[in-house]
């Protein structure tokens, strides 16, 4: 799985309140997906951002060194290429 690496990271706080934000759909949809993928794949929240963003924009392999090679998100394979 990840390594998580001790770095210091700013993480904008409006994605937390997109979780909870009625009046922003898309965005509250978005936010929501991230952390559920985050949770339920036991992976890190940037791993988590990297891997929805290659769902949504329809990728069907992820190049990734982070990553376990083979992995599947749906449809979505993860290759290492230094594996």
């Amino acid at each position: 799985m990840t390594s998580f690496i001790n770095d210091e990271v700013f993480f904008d706080t409006n994605v937390l309140v997109y979780l909870f934000d009625a009046d922003f759909p898309d965005k509250r949809k978005k936010a929501r997906a991230l952390f559920h993928r985050s949770r339920n794949d036991q992976l890190s929240f940037w791993d988590a951002l990297i891997v929805q963003a290659a769902i949504e924009g329809h990728a069907s392999t992820l190049y990734s060194e982070d990553m376990q090679h083979g992995q599947m998100f749906n449809s979505l394979r993860v290759v290492n290429p230094f594996s």
